[in-house]
């Protein structure tokens, strides 16, 4: 007998039909149910970058997403209550672009939500279309068939559903 389920109610205890009613410490006292720590909130912007193929990055052992295909992403940003999102969103592309040496034009063409065990993650899509490819160590151009080939997360299966 499942007791849990049937007779021993978080919200409507039903003592007087339990089987081990004599035996039981809580009396008919309900239960409150344990308080949930809110997930901490952090921004990232991934990068589609075009130049004729996607430009992809592979993660290495010592990251998140170890060893799997990802467009590039921007390091990830804590959201501090009423902190505007927008402002935060335009320093991680500023910081990412400045950093790899891009001045291209790009457009926010997208949001992709996922819950990792310990955090949300609202990640915003940037997308860049270069006149040439660059070369840049770790990353690889491929074509959206490579893409299809490559090991890839549920976050990264996010990003690409948004992008068909």
């Amino acid at each position: 007998m499942d007791l849990a389920n049937l007779v021993c109610k978080v919200k409507n205890p039903m003592c007087n039909k339990c089987p081990v009613a004599l035996l039981c410490k809580s009396n008919g006292i309900k239960i409150k149910p344990k308080k949930t720590k809110k997930k901490e909130v952090k921004i990232a912007v991934s990068f589609i970058i075009r130049c004729g193929k996607y430009f992809l990055i592979e993660r290495t052992s010592s990251q998140l997403l170890q060893n799997l295909f990802i467009f590039p992403l921007s390091k990830m940003r804590s959201v501090i209550k009423n902190q505007k999102s927008e402002i935060i969103v335009n320093e991680l592309i500023t910081q990412w672009m400045k950093e790899n040496k891009l001045t291209s034009l790009y457009k926010v063409s997208g949001e992709v939500n996922h819950i990792f065990t310990h955090f949300h993650l609202k990640l915003l899509l940037v997308r860049l279309e270069l006149k040439s490819k660059v070369n840049m160590p770790k990353f690889s151009w491929l074509t959206w068939g490579e893409i299809e080939k490559k090991p890839i997360s549920k976050l990264m299966q996010k990003i690409k559903e948004k992008l068909k």
